[in-house]
């Protein structure tokens, strides 16, 4: 049983020494050509026209209307503490 255990223990140790990296050439060819494959990300700015306020309107699409509530210069001005949430247009 002695033996048995040793010989088992020493396997685990011999085969973890000895494990390779059967992909280490291909790794360096996979991650050239990724990052010649990788896209460029476009960024764009966009910046909100004004503070909005859901009104309900059965004659509005949806049933929804939206009206204009403060200009965007105002949203940092007021605490958001007090508001449960506020809606931006971006006028897209």
């Amino acid at each position: 049983m002695k033996q048995a255990f040793v010989t088992l223990f020493m396997s685990l140790i011999f085969s973890s020494l000895c494990g390779q990296d059967i992909f280490q050439n291909e790794r360096k060819i996979w991650l050239a050509k990724a990052e010649t494959l990788k896209p460029n990300l476009v960024k764009t700015i966009k910046k909100p026209l004004h503070a909005v306020t859901m009104v309900k309107d059965e004659k509005a699409f949806q049933g929804w209307r939206v009206d204009k509530s403060s200009s965007v210069d105002t949203l940092f001005t007021k605490s958001f503490k007090n508001q449960s949430g506020i809606i931006l247009d971006f006028g897209e």
